[in-house]
């Protein structure tokens, strides 16, 4: 099998709804690193400037109130105009985010651009790579209760999950599309 090969199934699988965009940019990573293309980065599974990142620890005995959340159209210059964001607890959410790991919408650690750890704002679970939880990261039940009563917060999602629909009309959510606005209840 090619290079060429490798990148016209992931084009055909992502075509077809099969994949999101963010599997479709693995298989091609991959397939350029199996074939060893000139120019290209080492093992594309370890990510060099993430690798030694610890993760803060975010344990406060109280959480901040709904009041300290924090929404913002541009928060820094390295930002791009009218990017939105919310806030909680250092985990950013950023409203055009394609990649759909752990959840949609997901925070990402003090910083839109660090690839890991993430968080799955439904369930408080913290990942410092695919598939492996931080257990000790995880938001607690009080946590995930000041976030989700949050309206600033909702409407984010709310408007998030809107934007990932039109970018990706066949991407295959958590639940079905009729149950897709119900917040958890914590």
């Amino acid at each position: 099998m090619s290079y060429s090969t490798l990148v016209t199934l992931a084009e055909l699988h992502f075509e077809f709804g099969l994949i999101g965009i963010i599997e479709f940019r693995e298989r091609c990573d991959v397939a350029a690193w199996v074939f060893d293309l000139p120019g290209f980065i080492t093992d594309p599974r370890i990510e060099e400037d993430e690798k030694h990142e610890p993760v803060a620890d975010h344990g406060d005995p109280e959480p901040p109130l709904a009041s300290e959340l924090s929404e913002s159209g541009d928060q820094s210059d390295a930002s791009p105009p009218g990017v939105v964001h919310f806030t909680y607890l250092g985990w950013v959410f950023t409203k055009a985010d394609p990649d759909p790991y752990p959840s949609t919408p997901h925070g990402h650690w003090q910083h839109q651009n660090r690839t890991w750890p993430k968080m799955d704002p439904y369930n408080g679970r913290v990942f410092n790579r695919k598939q492996s939880e931080a257990i000790e990261k995880r938001l607690s039940k009080t946590e995930l209760r000041t976030l989700w009563s949050d309206e600033g917060f909702k409407d984010f999602c709310r408007g998030h999950l809107v934007w990932y629909m039109e970018m990706f009309p066949h991407h295959r959510f958590r639940v079905s599309k009729e149950r897709l606005f119900r917040w958890p209840r914590v």
